[in-house]
């Protein structure tokens, strides 16, 4: 996320102390700052967002790979859902960055400020609810794919029905630990990166 840029609240204080309306080149140059942090910002989206592609389309590789070698169709089903579950992430974040970030150029500051500040509400919203739309897809379509290994290994049903209990079990106790660590950290990045920019453009706003 972009760190805070001094210059552009000097600007933003300037802004604010002027009784009479700004000179026209002025609102320019402060549009143009306006426009240049929104680059940045959609940038760090943008590679935020290719890194959680990669990443998904690994794993998703990784699962489909195993269950090919894995005898039966029950490995085949249970990576087909996991995958189903990782699409799932990469559409969330694809449709917050494609609803927010199409923004004209040719809007007038006040506009372009409003337009950036609900792309920024948008990603926060993100952050704060990770648990809902990130960690517990992904948790179950880790949980279906683990447990549909164990039909593979050719157990008696009663041991199968045990494995399938202890893969569960493991998956829940593994996502809790890294869920957990997950929602503090993006919480922390919400509350001291995107909350401060925000009031940022708000106060220039107002």
């Amino acid at each position: 996320m972009p760190a805070l840029d001094p210059e552009f609240d000097a600007w933003g204080s300037l802004w604010r102390s002027q009784s009479r309306p700004i000179p026209h080149e002025r609102s320019e140059e402060m549009l143009e700052k306006v426009k240049d942090r929104s680059r940045k910002f959609d940038r760090t989206i943008l590679w935020r967002d290719a890194r959680e592609a990669l990443a998904g389309l690994f794993v998703a590789g990784v699962w489909a790979w195993v269950s090919w070698l894995a005898p039966g169709w029950w490995p085949k089903i249970g990576a087909a859902a996991a995958t189903a579950c990782v699409l799932y992430v990469l559409a969330r974040l694809w449709r917050a960055r494609r609803r927010h970030g199409q923004v004209r150029e040719d809007l007038p500051l006040a506009e372009r400020v409003r337009a950036e500040i609900a792309k920024v509400e948008a990603q926060a919203d993100l952050l704060r609810t990770v648990r809902s739309w990130y960690m517990t897809p992904l948790a179950l379509g880790s949980t279906i794919w683990l447990a549909s290994l164990v039909p593979a290994i050719g157990l008696s049903p009663g041991l199968t029905a045990a494995g399938v209990a202890a893969a569960v079990c493991f998956s829940g106790v593994l996502f809790s630990a890294v869920g957990w660590a997950v929602v503090r950290l993006n919480d922390y990045v919400a509350r001291t990166q995107l909350d401060p920019y925000r009031e940022e453009l708000q106060q220039l706003l107002r």
